[in-house]
């Protein structure tokens, strides 16, 4: 009678501490297996070049960051611009897909253009080919949005494209430099305030959040 007591009162302390176990260890993989990052950056032109400007430097410190705290890690990086249309700048399968100093060239390159109507939808379409191009089922997969922050637009086809994502794990982040964004619509994209860096104030958060 007495092992039987203590049998049940043992069980539920093993239960408990295999699941954190568990949860410590899904974690450690999380932090340390691979990364693949794609940026999506909007050139259409922006209110000023100080904003577009503003915008490439942000990429730039996201890039940084990642380096920064993935010292161990296998990070590999793609570069979408869309304007009118979308171009892949940098494969995620190119040999410099891997170094960020390279990844930080092909940003610097980019520049704001004549202002067009545009949609991210053909852009997220194009992001879930790179992840799948990637081949690396087990990776953590994030894209960076970086958008104008005004011409937003939340159209059936722009919601599939981001329900498509979401489907094989992808979690979506967004960034601008505009001064008075359209933020519901920002938060639309990524279903989540604190994945969307508007100001300084949302650093942090949107830093913290991408490590998870």
């Amino acid at each position: 009678m007495a092992t039987t007591h203590l049998f049940l009162l043992i069980f539920p302390l093993l239960f408990l501490a295999a699941a954190l176990n568990a949860e410590v260890l899904k974690k450690i993989q999380c932090e340390r297996g691979p990364l693949d990052v794609v940026f999506l950056v909007d050139t259409n032109d922006f209110n000023n070049t100080i904003d577009f400007n503003k915008q490439r430097s942000k990429i730039i410190d996201i890039i940084r960051y990642l380096k920064n705290i993935s010292v161990e890690r296998d990070i590999s990086y793609s570069v979408i611009e869309f304007h009118r249309n979308p171009v892949i700048l940098l494969p995620i399968l190119s040999p410099f897909a891997s170094q960020p100093a390279k990844v930080v060239d092909y940003i610097k390159t980019l520049e704001s253009r004549t202002k067009f109507d545009s949609s991210p939808a053909r852009a997220l379409e194009l992001a879930a080919k790179q992840f799948i191009n990637s081949s690396r089922v087990i990776s953590s997969k994030l894209i960076i949005l970086a958008h104008d922050g005004i011409s937003t637009d939340l159209i059936a086809e722009t919601l599939e494209a981001k329900n498509n994502l979401e489907r094989i794990g992808v979690k979506l982040f967004a960034i601008t430099s505009t001064t008075k964004p359209n933020l519901p619509a920002l938060v639309g994209y990524t279903t989540n305030r604190r994945y969307v860096y508007v100001t300084e104030s949302d650093r942090d958060v949107f830093y913290e959040e991408m490590k998870r």
